[in-house]
């Protein structure tokens, strides 16, 4: 009997070790369980604490003491900061969860509020009403014993599901997945067989073909999912026989599918959808060959890739609002430090992880598709976002084009 424990004990640990040596593997075990931890951590706490706002002035008439008065209350649930006049646009491209308008007056006998949300964007339009008015409410009432007060919640833009909401992110998923795992860890298991092709030819043109097939696949990807969700959301037996038709040289029950697509798809493929898909991708994969070459096919490169994954993953925006985030409890960790540095850290700590956020193309990429894919946006609004994403991808082939030239001289 000893001796049997004593095998099970050995396997056990070899697989440890094994798993210790995995890299993905632990990115599963370890990232995952405390991404979902902070996500539902944070919507037990109803509305989180660090998402932001803006505070607006209702007409010329009110006074920087009203804006101020109102923007104390909202930091109790918020990040609030004060502008002199409201921009939706804010909305639509999530720097703002919240805009609050303040009526004249307020700071002296405050009578009413509005409140506006977008309204495509369902994890903040879902708790804006009942959850931020009674929030509102109860900090009037409690703290600064004001009664009577009407909060109006205004959803501006369309609405939509909130499976609707995540579909940009799931996208994203996928090229990354696409970008950052596939291609680059099976290029890493054919290390042998890469070395053998650039003897034959330029490193360069490998690199593009990966490049391509990783862009054909991605998109074949995104094909199946927007196809699925079209099956899924059609009539059945309409889309079997869309299907069945390409085999009977048959298109009349194609085109009707076809003319009925954009009532069941969730995402609009336009040109900002498809340019932004295009270009993420390249990013993705540029990075991973990048990182692949670099480390000369090692298991260090695999590593590098699969942690850079995470990131997009928890970073992005792809399944979780950033402003959702839990702020960090700052005062008790820089409490001890001296002006002004405690006051500057106090006053960044606790969006940490929304600035973080913004390091990633991967965010803005996500932002850029959710804009254009939900929320029909003009292509002016998030040109800035769709710069930064190109610009980045620029910079990867740069930087994949180097460690190519690196490889080479070896």
């Amino acid at each position: 009997m000893a001796g049997e424990l004593g095998k099970i004990w050995e396997m056990f640990r070899r697989e440890l070790l094994s798993t210790r040596k995995n890299t993905l593997i632990l990115l599963l075990i370890l990232i995952l369980p405390v991404s979902l931890g902070l996500m539902f951590g944070t919507f037990k706490e109803i509305v989180p604490t660090g998402a932001p706002a803006i505070v607006v002035p209702e007409n010329a008439n009110t006074t920087q003491h009203d804006l101020e008065y109102i923007n104390s209350i909202s930091s109790f649930f918020s990040k609030p900061t004060i502008e002199q006049a409201p921009d939706f646009n804010k909305l639509y491209r999530e720097e703002a969860y919240y805009i609050i308008e303040v009526p004249p007056g307020t700071s002296v006998q405050i009578k009413r509020l509005e409140i506006f949300v977008d309204a495509s964007m369902s994890p903040v339009a879902e708790i804006a009403d009942p959850y931020v008015k009674e929030i509102f409410l109860y900090e009037f009432e409690n703290r600064w014993n004001v009664h009577g007060i009407e909060i109006n919640i205004h959803k501006v833009g369309r609405k939509v599901m909130p499976f609707e909401y995540f579909v940009p992110g799931v996208i994203i998923t996928l090229l990354a997945i696409v970008g950052l795992i596939v291609i680059p860890f099976a290029t890493s298991k054919d290390a042998d067989v890469f070395r053998r092709l650039s003897t034959m030819t330029r490193i360069e043109s490998i690199a593009a073909s990966k490049i391509m097939f990783a862009l054909a696949l991605a998109f074949f990807q995104i094909f199946l999912l927007l196809a699925t969700q079209v099956f899924a959301g059609s009539r059945g037996s309409d889309a079997v026989n869309a299907i069945t038709s390409m085999f009977t040289l048959n298109f009349s029950p194609m085109g009707d599918l076809l003319a009925n697509t954009q009532q069941y798809a969730l995402i609009n493929v336009s040109p900002g959808t498809i340019l932004v898909m295009l270009l993420s991708a390249i990013f993705f994969t540029a990075a991973g060959l990048a990182i692949t070459f670099w480390t000369r096919f090692s298991e260090a490169g695999k590593q590098a890739n699969a942690l850079l994954f995470g990131g997009v993953v928890l970073f992005s925006g792809a399944f979780y609002p950033i402003g959702f985030f839990p702020a960090l409890p700052a005062q008790q960790i820089f409490g001890w430090m001296f002006e002004p540095v405690r006051g500057w850290l106090l006053s960044w700590v606790p969006t940490f992880f929304q600035s973080i956020s913004r390091v990633f193309p991967s965010y803005y990429a996500t932002i850029a598709l959710r804009g254009f894919g939900v929320r029909n946006l003009a292509f002016g609004v998030l040109q800035d976002y769709v710069l930064i994403i190109a610009v980045s991808a620029l910079i990867a082939l740069g930087i994949l084009y180097y460690s190519i030239v690196r490889l080479r001289n070896e």
